[in-house]
């Protein structure tokens, strides 16, 4: 009654009451008093043992009781003071053999690599049951660990003194994990794909159905630009019977049944790959120079079977037929993707970046050193007098590549005012080196392209590209650009020069104004003095250049308006015919020579159009109107045409989307070869600029 607060427990002196119990002489206790009181009255049970990878040691719930009366509910103690064999087996297979504690043991670090290195060989031989069990583990380190050890303290404690006298005792090696058969051939699977310089590492999955299953070529962001398609076709060389196996299976069942059983058959398409066509490592390090896996595995099945497959059979329906593992994939960063050219597209910019920001640091000092190098020179005998045109100064390749071997990188010590890249270039620096190199972690070596380039508002800047396809395409352009802005001659100058008929015809252009049609001519004058604009690379041969350039510029833009004043009168006469047709029998033609007349007529065209082919542009316009002509007499002969026409169109189109972003200059002159198939349908006796025919064009779009 004198206590306020009723206490958890207490003790009677007395139990008394023979209707009620009642206890007299009562006093508050705590229940842990009496576990050390109560000796061995006190029962004690144990539940739920378990591994705790914070403890690094079983650990086990106790309760005791006292009476029936539980006085320890949920003791956490550790199991090994229960039953020390069953702890010591929880301590096996949950720290040594699942991983499952905190270690900084170098024989733990070793044999997880061999783990990996075992799990990538199950994976590469695409069979599951070869790595060896858990049990199996257990045996290993049962049989070498002391049956004291029972926690992750008691190892520690014993391993440091163990391993002074056997280092390699708890080592596993593959002979531990794997059986004896398990050797597979490194040149079978090998872990890197060489291309050119490079060496991209392979990773190996089994996980049929997944995305990832089989085989990943792991590329780092800043070669990426330089890494070709071709060749990753055929795998690696301990799948190409799979492949060839799968192909079968994907092709058409009019081709398939031909090929039966698809395994046998396989198997000998692979010996004679083997045996007919050059070593894997070859193929694969020339890159773009392969041979498609496809048109290798026709040849051997007409030189096998007799069995003709048609070059359109492998198209992206087949590819997707063929299982998951027989399909590459491209890991570059954390993207992945089957097809590398939509990686590639995707990851232009950040990869472009890359490139940039890896080799600016390894030629800094090269320039640095090479600006100098040029102000000495100035100050010799001989060197440039204040008279002399100053030109700003880039080192050679040897001077940026010496730097980069060098141990120039990212991270060099450079002075921000130093730098391979430089905005509104307007005289050409000494030498613009042809490319830029320097090694990244791991070892890759990165490669940049340098270049002037054109910007939109016609200013010319320095860059570092990702390619040398974007360093030709972009260079050329920024050194006729560069050409432009020191000899582009005034609008009144070149407009003077025009005839009235001319300036009629000239004014009816698509561009917006006057100036905006001028700067184009300037643009077309200076392509066609300069074609081989790319290859300029020195001050000397820019000057020798520009010097050429302003003594003929003003001829050769009055010659290249005459042609396209031409081209806009034949545009103008065949909109007018156009227009003049009133027939709904002839609605599809009109639509597709309007179509046509906007590939040809357009704001920009005359710059875009190659100075050989501007003269060729009335001819193309004429054809439409002969075109117009006959399909009014046989609509039919039209339609046929036109649908030949189509089909070799959606083919340029295809081949120019796998292309990317940097089709061919052989490529792109493809579609000149259908403007002359056009002529050839529509307008013979206009006659082609040279043999064309529609087999000849599928024959220059084939891989």
């Amino acid at each position: 009654p004198c206590s306020r607060k009723r206490p958890g427990w207490i003790m009677g002196g007395d139990l008394v009451g023979p209707s009620r119990l009642w206890a007299r002489t009562v006093a508050r206790i705590d229940p842990e008093w009496a576990e050390p009181l109560a000796g061995g009255i006190a029962k004690r049970t144990y539940s739920d043992p378990r591994w705790s990878k914070r403890n690094g040691a079983a650990m086990v719930t106790e309760k005791v009781l006292l009476y029936g009366v539980p006085i320890v509910a949920d003791r956490q103690i550790l199991y090994a003071r229960v039953n020390a064999p069953a702890a010591r087996e929880l301590f096996i297979r949950h720290a040594l053999v699942q991983g499952e504690w905190s270690t900084h043991h170098r024989f733990w670090r070793d044999n997880q690599a061999t783990l990996a290195e075992a799990e990538q060989v199950e994976a590469r031989a695409r069979r599951r049951g070869l790595l060896a069990s858990d049990d199996d583990l257990f045996d290993f380190y049962d049989e070498r660990l002391p049956e004291q050890i029972v926690s992750a303290r008691h190892f520690d404690r014993w391993w440091g003194k163990a391993r002074r006298g056997q280092p390699d005792l708890l080592t596993l090696t593959l002979d531990d994990l794997l059986p004896p058969e398990h050797h597979l051939d490194s040149g079978a699977f090998p872990e890197f794909w060489p291309q050119g310089d490079l060496q991209l590492p392979l990773t190996y999955e089994f996980d049929p159905g997944s995305a990832r299953d089989g085989v990943t070529v792991h590329i780092p962001l800043a070669v990426l630009p330089r890494v070709y398609p071709q060749g990753f076709d055929w795998l690696v060389p301990g799948l190409l019977e799979d492949l060839c196996i799968g192909t079968i299976r994907s092709l058409p069942k009019a081709l398939r049944v031909q090929l039966v059983p698809a395994p046998d058959v396989g198997s000998l398409v692979a010996a004679w790959l083997r045996t007919n066509t050059p070593a894997w490592a070859d193929m694969a390090r020339a890159g773009d120079m392969a041979e498609p896996f496809s048109a290798a595995f026709a040849r051997a099945v007409r030189d096998l079977r007799g069995v003709v497959i048609p070059e359109t059979t492998f198209d992206d329906e087949q590819a997707a037929r063929l299982p998951s593992h027989l399909r590459l994939t491209f890991q570059v960063g954390d993207q992945a993707s089957t097809s590398l050219l939509a990686l590639q597209r995707s990851l232009a910019g950040p990869a472009a970046a890359a490139v940039a920001s890896a080799v600016r640091g390894a030629v800094g000092v090269a320039l640095e050193e090479a600006r100098q190098g040029a102000t000495q020179g100035a100050d010799q005998p001989g060197g440039k007098g204040q008279g002399e045109k100053n030109h700003d100064s880039v080192p050679g390749r040897g001077a940026a590549r010496e730097r980069a071997q060098a141990g120039g990188g990212p991270g060099a010590n450079t002075p921000e005012t130093v730098g391979l890249e430089r905005d509104n270039v307007t005289e050409f620096p000494v030498e613009i080196p042809e490319s830029v190199e320097t090694a990244i972690a791991g070892g890759a070596i990165v490669r940049g392209y340098p270049a002037l380039v054109a910007a939109l508002d016609s200013a010319v800047c320095l860059r570092v590209l990702a390619t040398p396809e974007e360093r030709d395409e972009a260079h050329a352009g920024g050194v006729r650009a560069l050409l432009l802005a020191a000899n582009r001659l005034a609008d009144a100058r070149v407009t003077s020069r025009w005839g009235a008929g001319q300036a009629l015809a000239l004014a009816a252009s698509p561009y917006p104004n006057t100036a905006a049609l001028v700067t184009d001519l300037h643009r077309a004058a200076i392509a066609s003095l300069v074609p081989a604009a790319g290859a300029i690379r020195t001050a000397a041969a820019y000057d020798e250049v520009r010097a050429e350039v302003r003594q003929r510029l003003e001829d050769e833009v009055y010659r290249i308006a005459g042609d396209v004043g031409a081209a806009l009168t034949a545009a103008r006469a065949l909109q007018a015919e156009v227009k003049a047709t009133q027939s709904l029998a002839l609605l599809g033609v009109l639509q597709d020579i309007r179509g046509h007349l906007a590939t040809l007529i357009y704001p920009g065209f005359v710059a875009d159009t190659s100075p050989r082919r501007l003269p060729m542009l009335v001819r193309y316009l004429r054809a439409d109107s002969h075109r117009l002509e006959k399909a009014a007499g046989n609509p039919a002969r039209d339609a046929e045409l036109t649908w030949r026409l189509t089909q070799v169109q959606q083919a340029y189109d295809g081949a120019l989307a796998r292309a990317g972003a940097h089709p061919s200059p052989e490529l792109l002159d493809v579609r000149w070869q259908i403007e002359e198939l056009r002529v050839s349908f529509f307008a013979q006796q206009l006659g082609t600029d040279g043999t064309v025919s529609e087999q000849r064009i599928r024959r220059a779009l084939a891989p």
